[in-house]
């Protein structure tokens, strides 16, 4: 079933690779005819051309006449700029209450401080947002158990930078 299919095909694809490679301007390797053997009820084969790949128009956004866009500005080539990648000043930390190795009474403690309006504030483990200046505060639990207690102050900016301080308390109720 095979052998008997497979020898016109196979001249077939020779005989049009043939005439690739003629058409192509490539020289013939000697002793290889230079037609196709004809072939009993067999359809010649053409070689088409193909036609150019053309990439399509672009479109220019619609805008009010005389504005960057519209049609009288056309001709302006528009070439897409990156978006700024947001620059954060050197990142800071201060914290102004309580002092370090303060003595307190209270069975609550303010801790605050300032840092970059960026930034990521922590106390305690505590996740603090600061204010548009920077600003931030929390509250703290303390206990005789915790005497005494330290604080750590971390914060982050949008970079990765980080710092942070530890303070201690001491509470005597």
């Amino acid at each position: 079933m095979f052998g008997t299919n497979r020898i016109p095909a196979v001249a077939v694809a020779l005989g049009t690779l043939l005439l690739l490679l003629i058409a192509c301007g490539t020289q013939q390797p000697a002793g290889v005819p230079t037609a196709p053997p004809s072939l009993p009820n067999m359809p010649e084969a053409t070689v088409q051309p193909v036609p150019a790949l053309t990439p399509p128009p672009l479109i220019a956004p619609t805008s009010p006449s005389g504005a960057p866009g519209s049609p009288d500005h056309a001709a302006e080539a528009t070439t897409a700029t990156p978006a700024p990648i947001p620059q954060t000043a050197a990142l800071k930390l201060e914290v102004t209450s309580p002092r370090d190795n303060a003595v307190v009474s209270s069975p609550t403690i303010s801790v605050a401080g300032l840092t970059s309006p960026d930034a990521a504030v922590s106390v305690n483990g505590r996740l603090v947002t600061p204010d548009p200046d920077g600003r931030f505060g929390t509250d703290l639990p303390v206990t005789l158990a915790d005497n005494p207690l330290p604080i750590e102050v971390i914060a982050t900016s949008i970079s990765g930078e980080r710092r942070w301080l530890v303070l201690t308390v001491i509470y005597i109720p």
